[in-house]
């Protein structure tokens, strides 16, 4: 199988330094770096495979490439990123060579088959679940995770004893305006820049908020699922679609997330893990490698 990678480079080898999309805080773990060696290692194709869509139509310089081969690849962003119509517009001209592209949410294909006639298909994003830390049931930190399409105002304006944390891949990254926004409850916010062992264990003492602009599958989320670590979360239709109605975490006002905090107890608890049990079962590499193989070649 020949890969492209986001730098342009046709490969049949892993070159991690090519890959993005990977958690922030563990990347070799659960994020796109085992997507990326698995789908090499295990799925055997002649068609060109492209990992992050969203990256090699959104230059000028690689975009050619898919208008010579039959290829596949995996649309990330939700409509609301920057360069969503761009990259769109830029697969419509050699959707013709596309016998499948691959989303993590009925949200987004349903936003895709607006403008593209190529097949569209929906998986479950793979995370790992093997090895890592569970939520300890005890909670010292309210934790956020993550900045990209982010809300990061209301954690801040949480009241309670506890430390908040906001887990960032790196804070020289950080976007100006979100540094702004959250300047005036820096002495309550803890930002933080952590590797994988104190990631983990933060992350398995928490209670965690997100809540997200748009989306369509988030590592954050995914890998307090895998760890059956509390999250508070707002309704997003993606958010949803993986959760279902009934998920009793879902918060999407700054009242909404304080009723949560305050009312969380073990019987919450509790019925938070009744509503993750059909996704837990989603996560699994082994699964999402065979649906990607079946859907390849139906």
């Amino acid at each position: 199988m020949l890969w492209l990678t986001n730098d342009g480079i046709l490969t049949d080898k892993l070159l991690v330094d090519s890959i993005t999309g990977s958690s922030v805080h563990d990347p070799l773990s659960g994020g796109w770096v085992r997507v990326v060696s698995s789908i090499l290692s295990d799925i055997q194709t002649d068609l060109l495979f492209i990992d992050y869509v969203d990256h090699v139509f959104n230059s000028r310089l690689v975009v050619s490439y898919p208008m010579l081969y039959d290829w596949f690849g995996f649309f990330h962003h939700p409509p609301s990123s920057s360069t969503f119509h761009l990259v769109v517009n830029n697969v419509i001209k050699c959707q013709h060579k596309c016998k499948v592209l691959f989303v993590f949410s009925q949200y987004l294909a349903d936003h895709l088959s607006q403008h593209l006639t190529c097949p569209i298909k929906v998986v479950d994003h793979p995370t790992e679940t093997n090895n890592i830390q569970s939520w300890s049931g005890k909670i010292k930190y309210i934790t956020t995770i993550g900045t990209w399409l982010r809300q990061i105002e209301p954690i801040c304006k949480i009241n309670t004893d506890l430390p908040k944390m906001w887990l960032v891949g790196s804070t020289s990254s950080l976007p100006p305006s979100i540094i702004r926004a959250c300047a005036k409850y820096t002495d309550k916010l803890n930002i933080q820049s952590v590797k994988s062992d104190e990631y983990q264990q933060i992350l398995s003492t928490s209670l965690v908020v997100l809540q997200l602009k748009d989306t369509s599958v988030n590592n954050a989320l995914l890998e307090c699922i895998a760890r059956k670590v509390p999250l508070i979360i707002n309704r997003h239709p993606a958010i949803v679609e993986k959760l279902g109605n009934d998920y009793p975490l879902y918060a999407d006002t700054d009242k909404e997330i304080q009723h949560q905090i305050d009312n969380f107890d073990h019987k919450v608890y509790q019925a938070y893990l009744f509503s993750i049990l059909k996704m837990e079962k989603r996560l699994d590499f082994d699964n999402f490698i065979q649906t990607v193989r079946e859907k390849l070649d139906p």
